[in-house]
Protein backbone atom coordinates (compact mmCIF):
# COMPACT_ATOMS: atom_id res chain seq x y z
CA UNK A 1 0.00 0.00 0.00
CA UNK A 2 1.29 3.16 -1.05
CA UNK A 3 0.78 5.88 2.08
CA UNK A 4 1.47 9.55 1.63
CA UNK A 5 2.07 12.00 4.37
CA UNK A 6 2.40 15.52 4.56
CA UNK A 7 5.77 17.20 5.46
CA UNK A 8 4.53 20.18 6.75
CA UNK A 9 8.22 21.64 7.90
CA UNK A 10 9.01 21.43 3.92
CA UNK A 11 5.63 22.27 2.81
CA UNK A 12 5.95 26.11 5.09
CA UNK A 13 10.06 26.03 3.54
CA UNK A 14 8.69 26.04 0.31
CA UNK A 15 5.63 28.72 0.69
CA UNK A 16 8.02 31.18 2.83
CA UNK A 17 10.42 30.88 -0.13
CA UNK A 18 7.80 31.81 -2.94
CA UNK A 19 6.41 34.05 -1.03
CA UNK A 20 9.51 35.84 -0.76
CA UNK A 21 10.56 35.29 -4.29
CA UNK A 22 6.74 36.75 -5.16
CA UNK A 23 6.91 39.75 -3.36
CA UNK A 24 10.58 40.83 -4.80
CA UNK A 25 9.49 40.18 -8.39
CA UNK A 26 6.30 42.57 -7.38
CA UNK A 27 7.96 45.40 -6.08
CA UNK A 28 10.35 45.24 -9.16
CA UNK A 29 7.66 45.19 -11.28
CA UNK A 30 5.67 48.52 -9.22
CA UNK A 31 9.16 50.00 -9.63
CA UNK A 32 9.24 49.89 -13.50
CA UNK A 33 5.48 50.52 -14.16
CA UNK A 34 4.75 52.89 -11.42
CA UNK A 35 5.79 55.82 -13.60
CA UNK A 36 3.20 54.82 -16.21
CA UNK A 37 0.63 55.12 -13.78
CA UNK A 38 1.87 58.95 -12.08
CA UNK A 39 2.35 60.07 -15.67
CA UNK A 40 -0.95 58.98 -16.55
CA UNK A 41 -2.38 60.80 -13.24
CA UNK A 42 -0.04 63.92 -13.95
CA UNK A 43 0.28 63.93 -17.53
CA UNK A 44 -1.94 63.61 -20.41
CA UNK A 45 -2.31 60.58 -22.80
CA UNK A 46 -0.38 61.74 -25.87
CA UNK A 47 2.48 62.42 -23.43
CA UNK A 48 1.89 59.04 -21.70
CA UNK A 49 1.63 57.72 -25.16
CA UNK A 50 4.63 59.03 -26.19
CA UNK A 51 6.92 58.11 -22.67
CA UNK A 52 5.50 54.64 -23.47
CA UNK A 53 7.47 54.03 -25.98
CA UNK A 54 10.36 54.78 -24.88
CA UNK A 55 9.53 52.53 -21.50
CA UNK A 56 8.84 49.89 -23.79
CA UNK A 57 12.39 50.23 -25.63
CA UNK A 58 13.99 50.21 -21.82
CA UNK A 59 11.67 46.99 -21.05
CA UNK A 60 12.80 45.36 -24.43
CA UNK A 61 16.63 45.73 -23.80
CA UNK A 62 16.31 45.01 -19.87
CA UNK A 63 14.73 41.62 -20.80
CA UNK A 64 17.76 40.15 -22.19
CA UNK A 65 19.70 40.34 -19.17
CA UNK A 66 16.38 38.43 -17.36
CA UNK A 67 16.78 35.83 -19.84
CA UNK A 68 20.71 35.54 -19.08
CA UNK A 69 20.15 35.53 -15.42
CA UNK A 70 17.36 33.24 -15.40
CA UNK A 71 20.12 30.69 -17.34
CA UNK A 72 23.15 31.77 -15.00
CA UNK A 73 20.01 30.85 -11.98
CA UNK A 74 20.65 26.91 -11.57
CA UNK A 75 24.67 27.71 -11.90
CA UNK A 76 24.58 30.51 -9.00
CA UNK A 77 22.21 27.74 -6.94
CA UNK A 78 24.77 24.52 -7.84
CA UNK A 79 26.18 23.32 -4.60
CA UNK A 80 29.03 22.26 -6.71
CA UNK A 81 29.72 25.73 -7.68
CA UNK A 82 32.63 27.58 -5.36
CA UNK A 83 31.06 30.96 -4.28
CA UNK A 84 33.97 32.88 -5.68
CA UNK A 85 33.63 31.35 -9.21
CA UNK A 86 29.97 32.90 -8.82
CA UNK A 87 30.94 36.21 -8.20
CA UNK A 88 34.08 36.01 -11.37
CA UNK A 89 30.89 35.02 -13.91
CA UNK A 90 28.88 37.46 -12.53
CA UNK A 91 31.45 40.47 -12.72
CA UNK A 92 32.33 38.67 -16.23
CA UNK A 93 28.63 39.28 -17.31
CA UNK A 94 28.01 42.96 -15.78
CA UNK A 95 31.17 43.83 -18.09
CA UNK A 96 29.71 42.57 -20.98
CA UNK A 97 26.28 44.06 -20.58
CA UNK A 98 28.53 47.48 -19.96
CA UNK A 99 30.42 46.83 -23.23
CA UNK A 100 26.42 46.27 -24.75
CA UNK A 101 25.60 49.23 -23.63
CA UNK A 102 27.73 51.39 -24.79
CA UNK A 103 27.14 49.94 -28.33
CA UNK A 104 23.31 50.48 -27.54
CA UNK A 105 23.91 54.38 -27.12
CA UNK A 106 26.37 54.55 -30.14
CA UNK A 107 23.61 52.81 -32.25
CA UNK A 108 20.95 55.42 -30.62
CA UNK A 109 23.00 58.36 -30.85
CA UNK A 110 23.38 57.61 -34.74
CA UNK A 111 19.82 56.37 -35.56
CA UNK A 112 17.26 56.85 -32.65
CA UNK A 113 15.16 59.60 -34.09
CA UNK A 114 15.35 58.83 -37.68
CA UNK A 115 13.72 55.65 -36.66
CA UNK A 116 11.70 56.32 -34.24
CA UNK A 117 10.24 58.89 -37.19
CA UNK A 118 10.20 56.54 -39.62
CA UNK A 119 8.68 53.62 -37.73
CA UNK A 120 6.28 55.23 -35.46
CA UNK A 121 5.67 58.78 -37.21
CA UNK A 122 7.05 62.16 -36.04
CA UNK A 123 4.47 62.69 -33.42
CA UNK A 124 6.99 60.24 -31.25
CA UNK A 125 10.09 61.42 -32.33
CA UNK A 126 9.86 63.10 -28.65
CA UNK A 127 10.43 59.06 -27.46
CA UNK A 128 13.87 59.28 -28.43
CA UNK A 129 14.42 62.48 -26.29
CA UNK A 130 12.82 60.37 -23.32
CA UNK A 131 14.70 57.43 -24.15
CA UNK A 132 18.15 59.28 -23.89
CA UNK A 133 17.17 59.99 -20.52
CA UNK A 134 15.93 56.67 -19.51
CA UNK A 135 19.55 55.33 -21.03
CA UNK A 136 21.27 55.08 -17.81
CA UNK A 137 17.91 53.13 -16.41
CA UNK A 138 18.84 50.68 -18.92
CA UNK A 139 21.78 50.11 -17.82
CA UNK A 140 21.40 49.85 -13.89
CA UNK A 141 18.12 47.87 -14.57
CA UNK A 142 20.33 45.04 -16.51
CA UNK A 143 23.07 45.19 -14.07
CA UNK A 144 20.39 45.33 -11.35
CA UNK A 145 18.75 41.80 -12.76
CA UNK A 146 21.87 40.32 -13.20
CA UNK A 147 22.82 40.78 -9.81
CA UNK A 148 19.08 39.73 -8.31
CA UNK A 149 19.35 36.60 -9.90
CA UNK A 150 22.74 36.05 -7.74
CA UNK A 151 20.94 36.94 -4.37
CA UNK A 152 17.89 34.48 -5.78
CA UNK A 153 20.41 31.84 -5.80
CA UNK A 154 21.08 32.44 -2.27
CA UNK A 155 17.61 32.18 -1.13
CA UNK A 156 15.76 34.76 -1.92
CA UNK A 157 17.49 36.82 1.36
CA UNK A 158 15.20 40.07 2.90
CA UNK A 159 17.31 42.53 1.01
CA UNK A 160 16.03 41.31 -2.95
CA UNK A 161 12.46 42.81 -1.18
CA UNK A 162 13.41 45.60 0.69
CA UNK A 163 15.62 47.06 -2.15
CA UNK A 164 13.09 47.93 -4.75
CA UNK A 165 10.52 49.22 -2.20
CA UNK A 166 13.30 52.06 -1.03
CA UNK A 167 13.47 52.48 -5.19
CA UNK A 168 10.14 52.41 -5.70
CA UNK A 169 9.35 55.26 -2.38
CA UNK A 170 12.27 57.39 -4.82
CA UNK A 171 10.81 56.78 -7.49
CA UNK A 172 7.57 57.81 -6.20
CA UNK A 173 8.44 60.67 -4.54
CA UNK A 174 10.65 62.12 -7.26
CA UNK A 175 7.73 61.09 -10.28
CA UNK A 176 5.31 63.18 -7.92
CA UNK A 177 7.70 66.42 -7.82
CA UNK A 178 9.46 66.44 -11.60
CA UNK A 179 6.35 65.42 -13.67
CA UNK A 180 3.88 68.24 -12.58
CA UNK A 181 7.45 70.76 -13.43
CA UNK A 182 8.88 69.22 -16.62
CA UNK A 183 6.74 66.30 -17.88
CA UNK A 184 7.36 63.05 -19.27
CA UNK A 185 11.49 64.23 -19.14
CA UNK A 186 10.58 64.57 -15.26
CA UNK A 187 9.61 60.71 -15.22
CA UNK A 188 12.52 59.43 -17.57
CA UNK A 189 15.08 61.33 -14.66
CA UNK A 190 12.62 59.78 -11.79
CA UNK A 191 12.96 56.46 -13.33
CA UNK A 192 16.97 56.47 -14.12
CA UNK A 193 17.68 57.74 -10.51
CA UNK A 194 15.72 55.38 -8.52
CA UNK A 195 17.16 52.34 -10.61
CA UNK A 196 20.40 53.54 -9.87
CA UNK A 197 19.35 53.52 -5.81
CA UNK A 198 18.30 50.07 -6.10
CA UNK A 199 21.71 48.89 -7.62
CA UNK A 200 24.09 50.86 -5.26
CA UNK A 201 21.59 50.07 -2.23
Amino acid sequence: NVTFRINFRELYKMYHLGIKAFLGGFFIFLLIRFDIFLIKKYDTLAELGIYSLAANFVTLLQSFSNIVGSLMLPKFASKSQNANDNIITLKRMIIIFSTLFIFVVIVFVIFGQPLISAVYGTDFVRSADVFALLLPAVLFLSIGSLINSFFWSKGFPTTTIILPIIALIVNIGLNIILIPKIGIMGAAIATSISYFIWLIS
